[in-house]
């Protein structure tokens, strides 16, 4: 309804009243909206559940020292990567999961993005959707995206790709980490890593599951809870995520498996490559399938033990 924001602030500036206001529509955060309540109002983002919530959901209690907790909590882990965490979809009866998520994927698609930001492009909106969510933890490049849909015949201003991919970041459906560089201009002309708001919805645009791109996208909303700003470092070698400020100050990599050799030997490779590129800061691996053993150099943790840690 239009002009609801103003008779909210009426019905606030009027009595004693506390007015909690609530939505999915990416148009409650629009800078229009938020004006008539400037001064008046605290902005809460909710986001899909944690890994922890998701347990309490499912009513599933973390066991320290005991190997069927653990077993569980991994069966768990991969339950959560599958379908994430909207509410209804991890109370959802087996078999409904994929219904609920299209029924999200169409409504973020025609109302929140398509009504809600006026876009006329819809064909290209799809493709763009498609191209991010359907490869999360994945790193995007405007630019090349824009020549390959030109390449394609697709009739398309490059400004567009860009205005599009800002309405995904507004309608907080992804979100950028750039490489890190103390130069805004590297920064900006480097591809940006797009993690999706959540793996289960990121399912709707994809044919096959990634499962290591997927708990790295867990791991990125883990690490933002805590970590505001966060990067990903590269130069030849690539460690995924990174805090930093001024100068990064912890970094991650992570992987599925560390079980296989090489895989093992590229992540370690990168870590040490970090360390000693930005002053020794503390590197470590977050995987879900561990070795037997490990006397490596940089600390590795299970992924279900790092996504319920605080």
């Amino acid at each position: 309804m239009a002009g609801w924001e103003r008779f909210v602030r009426r019905v606030h500036d009027s009595g004693d009243w506390e007015i909690y206001l609530t939505g999915s529509s990416s148009r409650l955060l629009r800078k229009e909206v938020a004006a008539p309540m400037r001064g008046r109002s605290l902005h809460l983002e909710v986001h899909p559940l944690t890994f922890p919530e998701f347990l309490r959901f499912r009513e599933v209690e973390v066991k320290p020292h005991s190997r069927a907790s653990e077993a569980e909590l991994h069966r768990c882990l991969e339950q959560y990567l599958e379908i994430r965490g909207f509410p209804e979809v991890v109370l959802a009866q087996p078999g409904w999961h994929e219904a609920i998520l299209q029924e999200y994927a169409d409504l973020i698609l025609y109302k929140d993005l398509i009504d809600g930001f006026g876009i006329g492009n819809s064909p290209v909106l799809k493709l763009l959707l498609k191209q991010c969510l359907g490869h999360p933890a994945g790193l995007f490049s405007p630019n090349k995206f824009f020549k390959s849909l030109r390449s394609q015949g697709v009739q398309v201003a490059k400004d567009t790709v860009y205005a599009y991919l800002d309405h995904l970041e507004e309608a907080l459906v992804v979100f950028p980490v750039r490489k890190w560089s103390r130069s805004l201009r590297v920064r900006s002309m480097n591809p940006v890593k797009l993690y999706a708001i959540d793996n289960g919805l990121a399912g709707r645009f994809s044919v096959t599951p990634d499962w290591g791109k997927r708990l790295e996208n867990a791991v990125f909303h883990h690490l933002r809870a805590s970590h505001p700003e966060l990067f990903y470092l590269a130069n030849g070698h690539e460690v995924d995520l990174a805090a930093a400020a001024v100068a990064p100050r912890e970094a991650w990599s992570v992987a599925w498996s560390l079980n296989d050799p090489v895989t093992r030997a590229r992540e370690l490779a990168s870590l040490a490559w970090a360390r000693d590129n930005h002053r020794q800061i503390p590197c470590s691996l977050v995987a879900h399938e561990l070795p037997p053993s490990w006397n490596e150099a940089f600390p590795v943790t299970s992924a279900w033990k790092f996504l319920v840690a605080k």
